[in-house]
């Protein structure tokens, strides 16, 4: 069942970011909750976001006068929204934001670097027939083995965050296409869940091979799942990883909005 504040978010016409998706919370195991009006999901000592007056559609700036729950932390606060002056305003990612459709012509010198990159992959490939299928339970101790061979691949100071997300979306999510080749190995995977006007692109796991990554993004964003649903995508953010941001600025992102946290000052 849709929980009630993203119903709110939608009532409102309120610009989410890129935790608020009902299969996210489910995965992460997020609560919602209320105090009084307002509607908030919390996690430990963090909320989600702003919490939200289901009246009004308001979004909180600091606690009401009749708050009696510690609201000391915002871990992700909306895109152009900021708490009050009682907190400290933290960087915390950016999120990139893109139109599938402008993948299918990919026009200009903007694209040069990208539009190069996706050609090669099946040429290093040997040109062989690949295939774009959906990933069912058949599929799981491959994936199990995709997923070992990439974490392999990260250095020992590449940080894995929310590992048991991760795996969660690896094996059960809603929305998961596998590549594949002639012989049914998977080169990668591409997982993302639905949002009321937007599509998160969750995770991507590949195969150790030059130009995949570029390839898979490419594919994904030419879908027609995602191109007929007329909504952009919220691709996430570069988690403090320099490549990852030099990755995804090459993909002419609409926009690369920043994300900020908030901490009470007393909590400092």
């Amino acid at each position: 069942m849709k929980s009630n504040y993203l119903k709110l978010l939608e009532k409102y016409k309120i610009t989410p970011t890129f935790p608020c998706s009902q299969e996210y919370f489910e995965r992460s195991g997020i609560e919602e909750q209320t105090c009084g009006d307002y509607v908030y999901w919390k996690q430990h000592e963090w909320f989600i976001g702003p919490p939200i007056n289901s009246l009004t559609g308001e979004l909180v700036k600091s606690p009401p006068s009749d708050w009696i729950i510690p609201m000391n932390k915002i871990w992700a606060c909306f895109h152009n929204w900021e708490m009050s002056s009682d907190y400290k305003k933290e960087f915390l990612s950016f999120e990139y934001i893109y139109d599938p459709k402008n993948f299918l012509k990919m026009e200009g010198g903007r694209w040069s670097i990208f539009r190069k990159n996706i050609r090669k992959f099946p040429g290093r490939y040997g040109n062989a027939p690949l295939r774009y299928i959906e990933a069912t339970s058949d599929h799981e101790e491959d994936l199990k083995k995709l997923f070992l061979e990439w974490v392999g691949t990260k250095g020992e100071d590449q940080e894995i965050h929310d590992d048991e997300v991760m795996l969660n979306y690896l094996f059960h999510g809603n929305n998961r296409k596998i590549l594949v080749d002639k012989n049914n190995y998977i080169l990668g995977v591409n997982i993302w869940d639905l949002g009321y006007s937007q599509i998160y692109f969750r995770f991507n796991f590949s195969r150790n091979i030059k130009f995949l990554n570029e390839y898979l993004r490419y594919i994904f964003y030419t879908d027609p799942i995602i191109l007929n649903q007329n909504k952009l995508v919220n691709d996430g953010g570069s988690l403090d990883n320099k490549n990852l941001e030099a990755f995804k600025d090459k993909l002419c992102p609409l926009e690369k909005r920043e994300i900020f946290s908030y901490i009470k000052m007393e909590e400092i």
